[in-house]
């Protein structure tokens, strides 16, 4: 099982439910857990008329000092309760802040949405978490307050490089959940698909409790994101597990995709993995 997790924490929906899922998972599993806090970017060294002037830079900078010591007095509040291995960690952003994340088995944050202290999303920041760390990471909805996650878990598959990385990153949770249900999705009337059902037999012989569902649709608008996400709903899943970007990031920007679709709507955990 994963032995050290970290939590990114940031102003936007949700921090503090997802501050608790996190205290709560490494409770459950004896795990080491940190709060990673990035700073926002450097001061500018100019303003909109010139040179900003030494008391503006000391507003900035008490108000960037504020808001990192309420996001700490969250953590050390909300984990105090849950979990005595917790570490707090403040990274500038200008230092790289996912070299934080290099030893670390698992991430944790929550799912795109308005973060006022950037003045915009964190979706390039849940972005680069996917697809830069190497990592699989965990999204948690702004109103997911359960005890945990992954007792019951929904698998997308399609036997892509993606999903088979996918598989190997959440193996630890896949053996202890109490089942998975893996599903493929496919449009009526295309070609016949390849048999990938072999899953649930790969899964078993390592001590995965599981079923396969071929899950098939006869409307383009009911893409594989949407589907895969009502099934999870009406399985009462608790997590998700899915490739991150299997289509080009510029594709997935433009024309949508799984990833775009769960990190901003998912109202289950899901785990992502690229």
């Amino acid at each position: 099982m994963y032995k050290d997790i970290v939590v990114c924490i940031n102003e936007a929906d949700g921090r503090d439910n997802t501050i608790r899922a996190a205290a709560r998972f490494a409770k459950d599993i004896k795990a080491n857990l940190t709060g990673l806090y990035v700073r926002v970017r450097d001061l500018p060294a100019v303003g909109p008329y010139g040179f900003i002037s030494a008391e503006i830079a000391r507003d900035i900078q008490k108000t960037e000092d504020d808001r990192a010591a309420k996001a700490k007095e969250a953590f050390e509040t909300i984990t105090s309760g849950l979990t005595k291995d917790a570490n707090w960690l403040e990274v500038a952003e200008s230092q790289h802040p996912l070299r934080a994340i290099a030893y670390a088995d698992l991430v944790i944050t929550n799912q795109v949405a308005y973060d006022p202290r950037q003045g915009r999303s964190n979706m390039s920041f849940v972005n680069n978490l996917i697809l830069e760390t190497g990592k699989p990471v965990v999204l948690i909805p702004k109103g997911w307050d359960e005890p945990s996650f992954g007792s019951n878990i929904v698998l997308g598959w399609n036997e892509s490089r993606e999903a088979s990385r996918a598989v190997q990153d959440s193996m630890p949770l896949l053996q202890q959940a109490n089942h998975v249900e893996a599903i493929c999705v496919n449009y009526k009337g295309e070609d016949e698909p390849f048999d990938v059902s072999e899953i649930s037999s790969y899964l078993s012989r390592r001590g995965v409790s599981n079923s396969f569902r071929l899950a098939v649709t006869d409307d383009h608008l009911d893409s594989p994101e949407k589907v895969l996400h009502a099934r999870a709903v009406t399985y009462s899943a608790d997590l998700i597990v899915v490739g991150g970007y299997g289509h080009t990031r510029l594709r997935e920007i433009i024309l949508g995709g799984v990833t775009r679709f769960l990190t901003k709507h998912s109202t289950v955990p899901v785990l992502f993995s690229h």
